[in-house]
């Protein structure tokens, strides 16, 4: 898939200053990439193993190489740049849901197969979620229920079923290809074949009902996020007969804030999102015992988690509300002991400025010399001569966000700067 905008970059540049003590943690945001926000609502890996990121900006995918792709109104047919969904179909394409109603499909060449208020029942409902059964997408939105779409539109809400499924904001889906759909406040409900049954709700078996996350774990058990309060969350555990209540008494002492998401990795591990400043973060658990990740304390980039996912090389991505972090504390890759210690991030003064640009290069010499804008666009390529300090004019340039990227024959530095 190739988009419109593409940067190479270090992951050197992007260790920022509270990560990179961490081993095996960096965090990409809008300073140092081309990310259109640093508010990572959501986050997916397609089937060509490109990381996708959904923002409150607008969509950017990052491959192999370190380069990224931007997609927003600007350069696309998308109609709302606020993502709040990404996930990819059984055939590895990218989807994407938004705040005001959209549902869209990646084709490639920046362009998108959209459904919205004009061509579909969606309205201006926010997409929460959705899964797929084979071709079939099943679509929760806040407000209107959910819908499937398999060529036609179908809608399931309190109106056409008599079902309090209006305020949708999870799905999953089972080997059985039965479907689960949480609710603000009215429990869980499943989808049978044209069967609808409310299975789990309060004071029945489970604890609380708004149900934000839900994941199936080998169609052993099901996990269910709870609550967005202090005084009603906790992670659930269903397996058929027994429900299991993880809380600060069960979960080595964690409390568990606003669950956002839920994702079990290919050895079995739960990776569970949490969304609170001063309780939330990561919480890895290994069906034994809880391992917490919280921003200073480690790596991540804030406590305010929406969701994880990990990629071919057991690189986890997480989408936090201050950048996309990413976490493999046994690769050396995402270390700053790491062969990509040979490139530096490099800083400019003034910075901002107006007029002109002044840095140094830690080594003179003869460079290639690329200056892209914030989505990743080259705007000038040339050589560059380095010897001591050099002077740029940047009076032509529109107010924004730069990148300049520098290579030698052995050498790569990085530049970011602000025009003002």
């Amino acid at each position: 898939m190739k988009g419109f905008a593409s940067i190479l970059f270090c992951f050197v540049c992007v260790v920022q200053a509270a990560t990179a003590q961490f081993a095996g943690w960096g965090t990409y945001d809008s300073t140092n990439s081309p990310l259109p926000s640093s508010f990572i609502t959501s986050v997916a890996i397609d089937g060509d193993n490109v990381v996708w990121a959904g923002t409150n900006k607008g969509l950017a995918s990052f491959r192999e190489l370190l380069q990224w792709d931007v997609y927003t109104t600007a350069n696309t047919n998308l109609p709302d740049n606020w993502i709040s969904r990404v996930k990819t179909d059984p055939a590895g394409n990218v989807w994407v849901g938004t705040l005001n109603g959209v549902l869209a499909r990646y084709n490639g060449n920046n362009t998108f197969t959209v459904f919205d208020a004009s061509n579909s029942p969606l309205g201006a409902f926010c997409v929460t979620d959705f899964v797929f059964e084979g071709s079939t997408v099943w679509v929760s939105t806040e407000g209107g229920g959910v819908f499937r779409y398999n060529g036609s539109w179908s809608g399931y809400n309190s109106q056409s079923l008599g079902l309090p499924l209006d305020v949708a904001l999870s799905a999953a889906i089972d080997g059985q290809d039965r479907k689960y759909f949480g609710t603000a406040n009215e429990g869980v409900f499943r989808l049978s074949g044209n069967t609808w049954t409310r299975i789990y709700t309060l004071n029945t078996n489970l604890p609380y009902d708004n149900i934000r996350a839900i994941t199936v774990e080998n169609d052993t058990a099901i996990w269910f996020g709870i609550g967005q309060q202090v005084n009603d969350s906790c992670l659930t555990r269903y397996d058929g007969s027994q429900v299991t209540i993880f809380d600060s008494l069960t979960a080595s002492g964690f409390p568990m804030r606003n669950i956002r998401h839920i994702y079990t990795d290919g050895s079995g591990n739960k990776w569970i999102a949490s969304n609170n400043d001063e309780e939330g973060g990561l919480f890895l658990y290994n069906d034994t015992t809880f391992r917490v990740f919280r921003e200073f304390a480690s790596g991540l980039a804030s406590n305010r988690v929406y969701e994880s996912v990990m990629d071919d090389s057991s690189n986890l991505w997480v989408a936090t509300f201050r950048g996309l972090s990413v976490f493999n504390e046994n690769n050396q890759y995402l270390s700053e002991e790491g062969p990509a210690s040979a490139a530096q991030f490099v800083k400019a003064w003034p910075n901002p400025a107006t007029e002109e640009l002044r840095f140094e290069l830690p080594q003179n010499g003869s460079y290639t010399f690329d200056m892209l804008n914030a989505t990743g666009s080259t705007l000038r390529s040339e050589r560059l001569q380095a010897e001591g300090t050099v002077l740029l004019d940047i009076r032509n340039l529109q107010p924004g966000i730069y990148f300049m990227r520098f290579s030698g024959e052995e050498q790569r530095y990085l530049l970011r700067f602000v025009k003002m």
